[in-house]
């Protein structure tokens, strides 16, 4: 059984010449573009109101999968982690304008998963949701284990939003979300 969440009007509007304008706009061009991807995990980490270090290091971790991933599609070395750490620092160093970090985040459909072959847009779509999942989970794990409480409503209400934005691509049943 497939579900599919739907995306808001304004998400369908933004073109991929209008969303790399935008990037272009914030010093994203180039291949700091393929490290958009991380933008929800970076609305994740500070969605509570702090950075924690356990989410950090989630970060990094999975930042070392996209870029080897990016690079071995490539067939050769498009980033390295400097380039991964150049871009995050910024972000994670003091509290980033949320607002502009939805923002960029608007961009992942028109310039990194509309434009891919095959099943692939579906499955980063997975990924970044996946490991924005992770990240709300290592929150749940500091809470105690009560039916309220469990995390806060900022968390609860960035997740949902960043599940809204990747809306249009299909959550299976039958396939583990993974990263």
């Amino acid at each position: 059984m497939n579900q599919q969440l739907k995306i808001p009007p304004s998400h369908n509007k933004l073109c991929r010449e209008g969303a790399l304008e935008r990037l272009s706009r914030h010093g994203i061009e180039g291949k700091r573009v393929y490290l958009i991807d991380l933008i929800p995990l970076i609305e994740m980490i500070w969605a509570g109101g702090r950075v924690k270090a356990e989410k950090i290091d989630f970060l990094y971790n999975f930042i070392k999968r996209h870029i080897n991933h990016i690079n071995r599609l490539a067939g050769y070395v498009v980033l390295s982690m400097a380039d991964a750490i150049n871009f995050t620092g910024p972000y994670l160093n003091s509290r980033p304008n949320m607002a502009l970090l939805k923002k960029l985040r608007e961009c992942i459909i028109p310039v990194r998963i509309g434009v891919v072959r095959n099943d692939y847009g579906d499955i980063m779509a997975r990924r970044i949701v996946a490991a924005c999942l992770n990240i709300l989970s290592i929150t749940l794990a500091q809470y105690p284990h009560e039916l309220q409480n469990t995390c806060c409503l900022e968390e609860r209400d960035m997740y949902l939003d960043i599940m809204q934005t990747f809306g249009t691509y299909y959550f299976k049943e039958d396939e583990p979300i993974s990263e």
